[in-house]
């Protein structure tokens, strides 16, 4: 589970956003119940490629639902992609790719966005993608 203490800004990952949304149904409730305890009172922050993987996965939803998710998106902080994040991103590629961390492998690029946005912030990632484990200079919320 996640402890109830924590940062005051966190930027939470496309699964965890839409779990906590109601978008996707997540097999453990418990966990997505403890996200949403977890996130209460903070402010929560997404980065631009959440953003673009939300809108794209709303492509296929009927357009009530989509229209209520749009709100629910529409009220979540979105990071821009800065120059920091930028440099965040070329940074994080060079240092997994010395450390052997898969982050750095072509098929992660958009995880690697998401990281960057956390690093550049300085705040830590809410997610519960096992990838970003031991991602240089990344701090996660651990979830257990």
């Amino acid at each position: 589970m996640v402890s109830d203490s924590g940062p005051a800004v966190v930027l939470v990952d496309t699964n965890v956003w839409s779990c906590v949304s109601g978008d996707k149904r997540h097999p453990d409730q418990e966990l997505v119940q403890a996200w949403k305890r977890f996130l209460t009172g903070k402010v929560i922050v997404i980065a631009t490629q959440t953003r673009a993987e939300i809108l794209q996965g709303l492509r296929f939803l009927g357009p009530r639902r989509a229209s209520i998710l749009t709100a629910a998106l529409d009220r979540t902080r979105c990071m821009p992609v800065t120059e920091e994040v930028v440099q965040a991103y070329a940074t994080l590629y060079y240092e997994a790719m010395k450390a052997g961390h898969p982050i750095h492998n072509k098929i992660h690029a958009a995880d690697r966005w998401i990281a960057a946005t956390a690093i550049a912030l300085g705040i830590p990632l809410l997610t519960e993608d096992h990838m970003f484990w031991g991602a240089p200079q990344l701090t996660l919320i651990p979830i257990t």
